[in-house]
């Protein structure tokens, strides 16, 4: 199972440095070991574990981003969250079944309708979720929702798109 052999690989890192996960070890820990850790585990769990670290300080990254208002940061953060998903991570295909690549097409239709994302014109995206089964997160501009979700419903179907709010409050319990 695709997903089991992240959790898996990240696991059989961590294991090398003596430690259940990999919270705690660092890039400088997995650099100074590089070669070894090669050799024993090969080159996707290096590329996993190195997102697994990467990722978790891009998170503070984006919560300090967010807590500054400073929206331009959040969403160069998340832009690059996607890219580490897709290429070190790579939990956007199965390598099972290459021929469906429904997560990778819906990235590719998302930044050509979005605009170039290195300067955010209309959003960025990313792979949501766990992966692998079909969701992304497009976050867009209001004034390009509308088009972008009927250029999406186009070449996925109608209601493939969903439009999401979030309230100015966040997340909360109404009761």
């Amino acid at each position: 199972d695709d997903y089991a052999d992240i959790r898996q690989e990240m696991n059989a890192v961590a294991g090398y440095f003596r430690q259940e996960v990999l919270r705690g070890i660092t890039l400088k820990d997995i650099l100074d070991n590089f070669k070894e850790l090669q050799e024993k585990f090969g080159d996707r769990c290096i590329l996993r574990a190195v997102h697994f670290i990467e990722e978790n300080e891009r998170v503070e990254n984006e919560v300090n981003a967010l807590t500054s208002g400073n929206i331009d940061e959040f969403l160069r953060l998340v832009s690059k969250s996607g890219d580490s998903s897709y290429k070190y991570l790579q939990n956007i295909y199965s390598t099972k079944d290459t021929a469906n690549q429904g997560v990778s097409l819906g990235l590719m239709m998302s930044e050509i309708f979005l605009g170039d994302n290195s300067v955010y014109s209309n959003g960025v995206c990313r792979v949501h979720g766990g992966g692998f089964a079909g969701t992304i997160l497009a976050i867009v501009k209001d004034n390009a929702v509308d088009e972008y979700r009927r250029n999406m419903d186009k070449i996925f179907g109608d209601g493939a798109s969903m439009i999401l709010q979030i309230r100015h409050c966040g997340g909360v319990r109404i009761i």
